[in-house]
């Protein structure tokens, strides 16, 4: 007697894990990105705290004005992957556009969301696990 399963009963097998951290959520491609682009905010943080006596500098908050073609020289990436992986960051809540660039030389600005605010975002989408889809991973609720 053989027992046989069927394609679609193995993948609903697929292995789901819990979120014990917001970076539970990130493929390898992701994580770089995103840590590029938190390192880049504190780095022009600390810039911007050098000149503090210059009233016309503000301070920039999480907000990050970037093009692909800087975050390209930051991160390892080609911009048509840079601008796939910014897609499903914003998918998954890590970051969010502030403003779309009015001109044909301006940046996009995006909010890089901190670890609270994303914790809070994923108990809102009511994704507690994740599990692995190809080279990538998906955010699951139950």
């Amino acid at each position: 007697m053989s027992f046989t399963i069927s394609a679609s009963q193995f993948r609903c097998r697929r292995s789901k894990y819990v979120i014990e951290s917001p970076n539970d959520g990130l493929n390898r491609a992701e994580r770089v990105v995103y840590e590029a682009m938190c390192d880049e905010v504190l780095k022009r943080k600390i810039e911007s705290r050098q000149d503090e006596l210059d009233p016309m500098k503000a301070s920039l908050g999480r907000n990050l004005a970037i093009g692909y073609g800087a975050l390209c020289q930051i991160v390892p990436l080609r911009k048509r992957s840079l601008q796939r992986v910014v897609a499903r960051l914003i998918q998954k809540k890590f970051i969010s556009i502030k403003s779309k660039p009015s001109g044909h030389q301006e940046s996009t600005t995006y909010c890089v969301h901190t670890r609270s605010e994303i914790e809070l975002a994923f108990r809102t989408e009511g994704w507690q696990y994740w599990r692995r889809v190809g080279a990538g991973i998906q955010l699951v609720a139950e």
